[in-house]
């Protein structure tokens, strides 16, 4: 999967479902959720309809899809390669909830055909009858929000787990038979040491996962930690010691075997995520949900409202509730070079060129030889075979460093 992507698709062959429900606010999550669980049947019944829409809006028969009547959809059905179920937290909800979606869902793809379907869930939410359920539906491949495995941190995260409950909940998983494991872990948390984060990364490797992400904590607009950092309450930690982490994280999951194919996502050879790698090669998708975004897998870009009560009015009237925008040329190339940087395939010289133009990879060639040669793997810019990629220390800069290869940088 290179930086042209694959031909543009009517209906994608990937979708996201955004849940927007937490039991609890985790103290730096930005992301759109709600703790009210109330009217979460209305809501789940306003995804579907949303699928609804989105269908009955194609032009059937100019888009070459006359084949699948509207009439008789349970028979002629679209393929689907990937399903996303994130949040908020999916997981807790009721297999009442998660089978009406699914369902509805199922009433247009095929969902035999899923190659991977990911159901994002918190420890608290994982036990023996759900996790069958779960794999009744066809979910196989789980994304567990562990974060840490300091209770301490956990605390201050406001996790509404403790480390205790994490290792139960990886190992009943395990125990059922999910190969396809994932979990997240959080890095740069205020008064941490280094040495924290080196026991939360042993034990995630000593369990033996086929992927895991780790993310660099920021400070986002509007979350208590915002807050807490305005009003000194806590601080941040030093960039030095973020770098330190960063590089500890990267080399000692490579000695153990995973792949940073992305900035965030480690990864055994053969297992990185089919669907968010989807998203990186610049594939169509729909998201579904309010907040959730979709690509046509050219220019076109769309958002939901992230307001439930707006979406769920929106959707009753008929009327998709989302906002769009197409890309310009400059967009698109700038979106291009940050997406190939943070993966560790790099920039496929040979692909830029043929979409955007020679112009734009002089303009890239002549800018990177004014940067530090540490940031990137050896670079041989006469060789159009050979890809530009970051180096470990070129990761820790790579907003940086696409920023200033953008089309608009001075």
């Amino acid at each position: 999967m290179g930086l042209l992507g694959p031909p543009v698709s009517v209906v994608p062959g990937s979708l996201y479902v955004h849940i927007p429900f937490c039991r609890k606010a985790c103290s730096y999550c930005n992301f759109h959720f709600t703790t009210s669980l109330r009217q979460r049947d209305v809501l789940l019944r306003a995804v579907v309809e949303e699928l609804n829409l989105r269908i009955l809006a194609l032009n059937w028969e100019d888009q070459g899809l006359g084949n699948i009547r509207i009439e008789s959809k349970y028979q002629g059905k679209f393929p689907l390669k990937t399903l996303y179920m994130g949040g908020g937290t999916p997981s807790l909800l009721t297999m009442d909830e998660l089978t009406y979606v699914v369902k509805g869902i199922g009433n247009w793809f095929d969902l035999y055909g899923v190659q991977e379907f990911t159901l994002e869930a918190n420890p608290e939410d994982v036990n023996s009858t759900m996790v069958k359920g779960w794999r009744s539906l066809g979910v196989n491949r789980i994304s567990l929000g562990i974060q840490s495995f300091d209770d301490r941190n956990l605390l201050r995260m406001n996790r509404a787990h403790d480390a205790g409950k994490a290792r139960e909940a990886l190992r009943l998983l395990q125990n059922e038979g999910f190969q396809s494991l994932s979990a997240d872990l959080i890095y740069g948390f205020p008064d941490r040491t280094m040495q924290d984060f080196e026991d939360d990364l042993h034990e995630m490797l000593s369990w033996g996962l086929s992927h895991f992400s780790s993310y660099q904590l920021t400070c986002e607009p509007k979350t208590a930690f915002y807050h807490q950092v305005n009003e000194n309450k806590v601080r941040m930690v030093s960039e030095d010691l973020v770098l330190e982490q960063m590089m500890h994280l990267y080399n000692v999951s490579a000695s153990h075997g995973y792949r940073a194919y992305e900035i965030s996502n480690f990864a055994l050879p053969g297992h990185e995520a089919v669907h968010n790698s989807c998203y990186w090669s610049g594939y169509a998708y729909w998201g579904l949900g309010p907040s959730a975004h979709s690509y046509d897998g050219f220019r076109r870009r769309s958002w939901n409202v992230a307001h439930n009560a707006r979406y769920q009015m929106e959707i009753q009237s008929g009327k998709l509730p989302k906002t769009e925008e197409v890309l310009s040329d400059d967009q698109k190339f700038n979106e291009d070079v940050l997406i190939a940087l943070r993966l560790m395939d790099g920039l496929n010289w040979v692909a830029l060129e043929e979409k955007h133009g020679s112009e734009r990879v002089q303009s890239i060639h002549h800018r990177i030889k004014a940067m530090p040669k540490e940031w990137f793997e050896p670079l041989n810019l006469a060789d159009r075979t050979v890809p530009l990629r970051l180096s470990f220390a070129g990761r820790a800069v790579a907003d940086f460093i696409a920023v200033e290869l953008f089309a608009d940088s001075s």
